[in-house]
C-alpha cells in the first residue's frame, strides 16, 4: 500500500518563535541575569568601601529561586551572621536600587552558608 503525503504550506518562523520564547521565559531571564549583575554593582557603589569590600570577598550571588528570593551564598559562619543585622538595610537599599532600574521585583535577599 502506498502512502500518501501532504503537502503543507511551510511554517514562517516569525510566527513560530514568539510563542517558543514566551514558553522559555527568556524576557524573565533576562531580567534575573540583570538583577545577579546589579548586585555586585551595588556591592561597590552603594555601600561603605570598607563593608563592600568585606562583602565582596565573602559572599556571592547564588541564584534566583522560586519565591523570587535573591539568594546569596556566604563563605563564613561569622559573616552570614553579621549579614542577618545588616539585611533590611541591605534589602532596603537594593530594592530601591532595583525600582530605580525597572528590574523585576525580589520579595527578599537570603543568605546562605556556601563554600
Amino acid at each position: 500500500m502506498k502512502r500518501k503525503t501532504k503537502l503543507e504550506d511551510p511554517i514562517s518562523i516569525k510566527d513560530v518563535l514568539p510563542s517558543v520564547f514566551k514558553g522559555l521565559n527568556i524576557e524573565g531571564k533576562m531580567g534575573d541575569l540583570k538583577i545577579i549583575r546589579l548586585w555586585d554593582n551595588f556591592l561597590k557603589d552603594s555601600l561603605k568601601p570598607a563593608l563592600s569590600k568585606k562583602l565582596q570577598e565573602y559572599t556571592f550571588v547564588h541564584r534566583i529561586d522560586r519565591e523570587r528570593d535573591l539568594v546569596i551564598g556566604v563563605r563564613s559562619a561569622v559573616m552570614a551572621n553579621e549579614l542577618q543585622f545588616l539585611k533590611p538595610m541591605l534589602e532596603k537599599k537594593f530594592f530601591e536600587l532595583l525600582e530605580d532600574y525597572d528590574l523585576p521585583h525580589i520579595r527578599a535577599i537570603l543568605f546562605e552558608l556556601r563554600t
